[in-house]
């Protein structure tokens, strides 16, 4: 009767732990350089690494780390330059394994820096947040 009663337990505590980590987790996503407009490069790189950080304070996702994102563009010899499109983003995120990918632009008025992000579903292509 303890075997039953410990086996039932040890199934009971599997499953409940199965749940809370289902619950709990964190959408993997990717983070695409944004599109510089009127900006360096370098300029929209740092602030791009700046949401990654960001993003990763939260601790609502897990980050693709950018080498490993780099890796499989390289790899997949899929072309960035103008993928700026949702559609070429969701490609992109099927592509690099990830539920949700964030893009956007970055641009200067002035001394003010604009950034145009959005958060887009992998599986449904919808702009989850913009």
């Amino acid at each position: 009767m303890r075997k039953i009663v410990a086996s039932m337990l040890r199934r009971l505590i599997t499953i409940s732990f199965l749940q809370l980590s289902i619950l709990f987790a964190q959408p993997q996503i990717a983070v695409v350089d944004f599109e510089a407009l009127g900006v360096s490069s370098n300029d929209a790189r740092a602030l791009t690494n700046r949401l990654i950080i960001e993003l990763h304070r939260t601790n609502k996702f897990k980050i693709l780390e950018r080498k490993d994102l780099d890796k499989i563009i390289e790899e997949q010899k899929f072309q960035l330059s103008g993928c700026s499109s949702d559609q070429c983003l969701v490609k992109l995120g099927q592509i690099a394994n990830v539920h949700q990918i964030v893009g956007g632009s970055i641009s200067k008025v002035g001394e003010v820096y604009s950034i145009s992000a959005r958060l887009i579903s992998v599986e449904s292509g919808e702009v989850i947040q913009s």
